[in-house]
């Protein structure tokens, strides 16, 4: 994912997101990219739903990341869930309602990402 590290930027800017959220969604759902169902380049768990194992499938990373921003935008941000909590109740159900662990991550992420240094 590292190659695409533009579009997570030129995504969140499309989109007016968080710059760092793309990435720490992906961190928190597939290790950065690393565990995701084999060609389908979803680092975020982009509709995978209860009990099952894979979900939606991109031709490449940038598709992934200008899907999952879109995404974002349209049936989140725009519906008034703009904080990690909220989008955790739609993005995530069961952990909005037992232990929280989605929004916990996913914020220990964007924290650190806004602190690595830029070159």
């Amino acid at each position: 994912m590292a190659d695409d590290s533009q579009a997570f930027v030129d995504i969140a800017d499309t989109y007016n997101l968080p710059w760092t959220l793309l990435p720490a969604i992906a961190c928190k759902e597939s290790g950065c990219g690393r565990a995701i169902p084999p060609g389908s380049f979803n680092a975020f768990g982009w509709a995978v739903y209860t009990g099952q194992s894979s979900g939606a499938t991109f031709g490449s990373w940038a598709a992934a990341i200008e899907r999952v921003g879109r995404g974002l935008r349209e049936d989140y941000f725009n519906r008034g869930l703009d904080t990690v909590p909220e989008i955790e109740t739609r993005y995530t159900p069961p952990s909005a309602t037992t232990h929280g662990g989605w929004r916990t991550h996913v914020t220990m992420f964007m924290n650190e990402i806004e602190g690595w240094p830029i070159d």
